[in-house]
């Protein structure tokens, strides 16, 4: 019984070595990826994106019952 329980251990232990690091891998791949993208597009600065007449304006809408002191 002993050698049936080690046995299933160590394939255990293997398996989740060989999953996690093929996620090691895709991690890996995805962030090569992501900052290639990154890299690639163009960012408006936040102040040309502020001041450009093409940025609609946004309101902001609190809700505030019973709070006529506090406002």
């Amino acid at each position: 019984m002993r050698i049936a329980i080690d046995v299933l251990s160590g394939i255990t232990l293997a398996y989740f070595l060989v999953l996690n690091s093929i996620y090691v891998g895709f991690t890996a791949v995805a962030w090569r990826r992501l900052t290639a993208h990154l890299r690639a597009t163009d960012v408006m600065p936040v102040e040309e994106i502020l001041t450009s007449e093409l940025t609609p304006g946004v309101s902001v809408l609190v809700p505030a019952y019973n709070e006529a002191f506090g406002i």
